[in-house]
């Protein structure tokens, strides 16, 4: 099964802040269709393999916004 939210980057202080912007935004995407529960986009999963992605997502997109909070936050200190 490919997961329902895009792949996470590795090393994400390698990203420029537009690519980790669009990481954040493909993930919160996602669980918008989730949230909504689009027949297409979710088509073939069962409710536990949906719940579970949701669950990582949500760690995913949790992840990508720490990481923007640290850049901003650097920024600021600087």
């Amino acid at each position: 099964m490919d997961s329902l939210f895009p792949e996470m980057p590795k090393d994400l202080q390698a990203l420029s802040d537009d690519e980790l912007q669009a990481v954040l935004d493909e993930s919160v995407e996602a669980a918008a269709l989730i949230d909504k529960d689009d027949e297409k986009f979710l088509s073939g999963l069962s409710a536990e393999e949906i719940i579970t992605e949701y669950k990582a997502g949500a760690e995913q997109i949790k992840t990508l916004r720490a990481e923007q909070t640290a850049r901003v936050e650097a920024h600021d200190n600087f």
